[in-house]
């Protein structure tokens, strides 16, 4: 595995550092050599390191100690511990990730070495493909939230949009409803207005005719009473039609039962009565 790109932090005294510097860079890491523990944990900071090994004894604090400053960094949570010491170290409250015996050849520590820059780097590369998958995971939840948004969004346009639609129709109705009541009303005026009058001039001609017929000063005959009488059934009969016909043309309607409506006849005959009388 390539470890170009890495960085390792050597924390020793200088009697073990050439040799922990020499062992690192055979592993193809990049090391940092330092000598005291709060110059590493200030320097770590910056640089996040892949690995950091300390030696068990340091000139201002103890390899144990520096490491579980490191781990109460957020910053460092990647960053892999490794103390050098003659045993494997246990502390009370945290206990390093790799253990590199100090007394061991070059060969062990080489190998010792690789395999925590290994695990360090697999560590790390789980940590990012978990941070990614966090990341997708609530780019699909803001994509799901921003989806439904949208299509309530859509559904309440689609529901005004048609109650909008449905609203016109029924204006368009009413419209042509009235215009159509418009006409009609002129229809039936106009019918009335060109029979009624002369039908009036035709009936009161001849009820004039037939009382001067029944008086004492015109001599008629039956026949011409009969005609007479003929003439004013037929001007009644006549007008039956023309207020029948107008019904039809000029309907006047009442409220019935809910919204059901009926034909208001008393309407009908209080109009045509006083059509009549003028």
């Amino acid at each position: 595995m390539d470890f170009v790109n890495t960085l390792t932090y050597i924390v020793a005294s200088n009697k073990d550092k050439p040799r922990l510097k020499r062992t690192c860079c055979c592993c193809g890491t990049a090391v940092q050599a330092i000598e005291t523990g709060a110059t590493a944990l200030s320097m770590a900071r910056m640089e996040h390191p892949l690995l950091i090994i300390a030696q068990e004894v340091l000139p201002d604090m103890s390899g144990m100690e520096l490491c579980e400053r490191v781990r109460q960094e957020p910053s460092l949570a990647e960053t892999r511990l490794m103390i050098a010491a003659s045993k494997p170290p246990v502390g009370v409250h945290f206990t390093p990730d790799e253990w590199l015996p100090i007394n061991a050849d070059d060969d062990e520590w080489q190998w010792r070495i690789t395999a925590a820059l290994r695990t360090a780097h697999a560590y790390n590369a789980l940590h990012h493909t978990t941070n990614e998958n966090l990341n997708l995971h609530d780019q699909l939840d803001n994509s799901d939230r921003q989806l439904i948004d949208a299509t309530a969004e859509l559904v309440e346009m689609a529901a005004q949009l048609h109650a909008e639609i449905a609203r016109n129709a029924q204006l368009e109705q009413e419209r042509l409803q009235m215009v159509r009541r418009d006409v009609i009303a002129q229809a039936a005026a106009a019918l009335r207005h060109e029979i009624n009058n002369p039908l009036f001039a035709i009936s009161g001609s001849a009820q004039s005719l037939a009382r001067r017929m029944d008086s004492s000063n015109i001599d008629s005959s039956e026949d011409a009473r009969n005609a007479v009488r003929r003439i004013l059934v037929g001007a009644d009969r006549i007008s039956e039609v023309v207020q029948t016909i107008s019904s039809m043309l000029d309907p006047v309607s009442t409220g019935y039962i809910g919204d059901t409506r009926m034909l208001d006849l008393r309407a009908h005959q209080s109009i045509h009565r006083n059509a009549a009388a003028d």
